[in-house]
């Protein structure tokens, strides 16, 4: 099962190149959903000195809805600061990620 690291309409671009990096780091896909407040074009990638961004595997996505029409299939977790379930309920749960079962969990990030 592969990663997949999705940012919804980042706005911060030091914090994406942090994030591509780990992916760059563990072999995820990193996918961008827009708008972008900031420009990924090669000149602004090289600027920024992301000599890395070659060894991420960036998916752009135009919105939210083409994002979860593509992975309409998928097993999707999503971590936000304005939910009220934490990832340990969760993982409290029997059995919590089944493959026969399409699931979205919304989790609060406290990271």
């Amino acid at each position: 099962m592969a990663l997949h690291i999705v940012l919804f309409e980042p706005e911060i671009p030091q914090n994406t190149g942090n994030i591509a990096r780990t992916c760059a780091a563990i072999g995820a896909s990193l996918h961008l959903v827009h708008p972008l407040g900031f420009s990924i074009d090669e000149k602004n990638v090289r600027r920024a000195g992301l000599d890395y961004w070659k060894d991420v595997t960036v998916v752009e996505h135009a919105s939210i809805e083409s994002f979860l029409e593509e992975h309409k299939d998928s097993h999707l977790w999503f971590f936000t600061t304005k939910s009220e379930k934490t990832i340990q309920k969760l993982l409290l749960k029997k059995n919590p990620i089944s493959s026969s079962v399409k699931r979205v969990e919304v989790l609060k990030n406290q990271f």
